[in-house]
């Protein structure tokens, strides 16, 4: 069985890779299971006996913590015979602000250098692979904006643009929001269920459990989201094609 160890900021990242294993992707090949590093959370996983690739998923609890804890365990873990590790965060962060405060492609290419420095300077950089979401991981949930009508049914493109200004059809949203995770709270607060984007474990699982194939396919078939299709692209190389052409039906929930 091959072992792959994914680092997440928090609970979005993980909570959405966890859809993503156990309902987009066939999970009768997989196997995933979630780690708070820092013990506050938990979430299900799929464990399987039978998979050939077996996912852990460690919540690092902040941005800037995703690459601390690969640098801290990647000796430790590449010798339990984890063959690859993979690292996702935000580009928006304490660091991001201090350099800019708006979509800036100097200063994202300084953070995603610097990055790659410290990988490379580990003790086998070839198995790490890092991903930045541009902005925020929310901008992919923008992209997929037939989201927020499964939510509620007023919250279509045109009542958004009508009320908030912003066309989610026509827009790229990792170049369009430089603080998303804002954007996407404004969308929920105009259906009056009394709903807020506050990054909680009940809104995020109802956010993402929403997510479908179909979905994500729409949003590369725009060319849109180019780093939702590079973290995307670096799962399916890893599953293998078969998996994907027969998702399971099986459903993520809280």
């Amino acid at each position: 069985m091959k072992k792959v160890v994914i680092f997440t900021e928090g609970l979005t990242e993980s909570i959405f890779i966890c859809h993503l294993l156990g309902t987009i992707y066939n999970n009768c090949f997989l196997s995933y299971e979630y780690i708070d590093l820092n013990g506050k959370n938990k979430l299900p996983g799929f464990l399987n006996k039978e998979a050939y690739i077996d996912f852990q998923i460690y919540d690092a609890g902040c941005d800037e913590g995703v690459l601390a804890k690969i640098k801290e365990r990647e000796k430790k873990l590449f010798k339990k015979g984890v063959k690859l590790i993979i690292g996702i965060r935000d580009m928006y962060s304490g660091r991001y602000l201090k350099l800019s405060n708006n979509i800036n492609s100097a200063t994202i290419r300084k953070l995603i250098d610097e990055a790659n420095f410290e990988i490379s300077e580990m003790s086998d950089s070839s198995r790490i692979k890092f991903h930045f979401s541009i902005m925020e991981i929310e901008a992919w949930f923008l992209a997929m904006y037939k989201i927020f009508k499964k939510i509620n049914s007023i919250l279509s493109v045109e009542y958004i643009k009508e009320k908030l200004g912003f066309d989610l059809l026509n827009c790229d949203p990792e170049k369009e929001f430089f603080h998303p995770s804002e954007n996407l709270d404004k969308i929920l607060k105009l259906c009056n269920m009394n709903l807020k984007y506050n990054k909680s474990k009940r809104i995020i699982f109802k956010i993402v459990s929403k997510i479908s194939l179909k979905m994500i396919e729409e949003v590369f078939e725009r060319n849109i989201c180019s780093t939702f299709k590079g973290f995307d692209k670096e799962i399916k190389n890893l599953i293998g094609i078969t998996c994907i052409n027969n998702a399971s039906n099986k459903q993520f929930k809280n």
